[in-house]
């Protein structure tokens, strides 16, 4: 750690005391979103295998000609009441469809508050290290773990579907003797003698070396972290593409034998 800068310290510690006070709030309406983004898949899990056969069934609806179903071969009662059926289905898929895209940003949203907050609570675990203070800087060490856990979970929708308890309550979860603990460290800190103009001046730069070290950390895992968004989209993509492709070739050789056998079938009046 660097050299004590007493101004520094009380600086960081009243930041992160005043961005406490709005910890219960914090991206609340975000957290809100996914809980009743989660309620609805839960509630009907359907829409999750309706997102992954939207490809199927618009195909299927592109085959449709009279009241048998080409994707099962079920004869429906006439030909609209099967395509209504298709079309609801391809509602569902597009209503899944919005809800992962929704998960996705909100979590993405959560995932940079919890980025902040962690940046908020290193400085004062260090300075709770080396005031002494073992167990302040145990709690601060442990909230931050539990912090980034949770923001690792946020990045994908299997992730975030075991939030749901989390994010419906205080998620970020400040520990109880957290603010008696800042008060005591702050209290310490204060008690401190006043250094001269000079410590004062090098300490501080040598304080803000470690700062911007710091951000750049928290740079590098926001971007790392947008990074593995988009490789899982471009990863979505490519899937629906190949499997965009291969039902192509399945319907061009089901179109084939089905008119194969439409003209085995009606030979005679050909």
């Amino acid at each position: 750690m660097p050299e004590f800068n007493k101004v520094s310290a009380l600086r960081d510690l009243k930041t992160l005391s005043d961005a406490a006070i709005g910890f219960p709030t914090l991206v609340k309406a975000e957290a809100t979103a996914i809980v009743r983004d989660l309620s609805k898949l839960e509630a009907d899990p359907g829409l999750l295998t309706a997102l992954q056969q939207r490809l199927f069934i618009e195909k299927g609806l592109e085959l449709v000609d009279g009241p048998e179903c080409p994707l099962c071969d079920t004869a429906w009662e006439t030909e609209q009441k099967l395509r209504d059926y298709l079309k609801a289905k391809l509602v569902k898929s597009t209503e899944a469809q919005k809800i992962q895209q929704q998960l996705l940003q909100n979590g993405s949203t959560v995932a940079q508050a919890i980025i902040r907050v962690m940046n908020l609570i290193a400085p004062a675990q260090k300075l709770a290290l080396a005031e002494g203070d073992a167990g302040l800087a145990r709690l601060l060490a442990e909230w931050g773990a539990d912090l980034e856990e949770l923001r690792s979970k946020l990045a994908n929708v299997d992730g975030l579907t075991g939030l749901k308890d989390r994010l419906s309550g205080a998620w970020i979860a400040t520990p109880t003797t957290f603010h008696d603990g800042l008060r005591g460290l702050t209290t310490k800190i204060q008690a401190k003698p006043d250094q001269s103009a000079t410590i004062d001046a090098q300490t501080f730069l040598n304080t803000a070396q470690v700062r911007l070290d710091d951000y750049r950390e928290a740079r590098r895992k926001s971007e790392a972290a947008e990074i593995a968004l988009a490789t899982a989209k471009a990863a979505y993509n490519a899937y629906c593409t190949v499997m965009d492709d291969e039902l192509n070739a399945l319907y061009d050789n089901v179109q084939e034998d089905f008119s194969t056998y439409y003209r085995a079938v009606n030979e005679n009046d050909e």
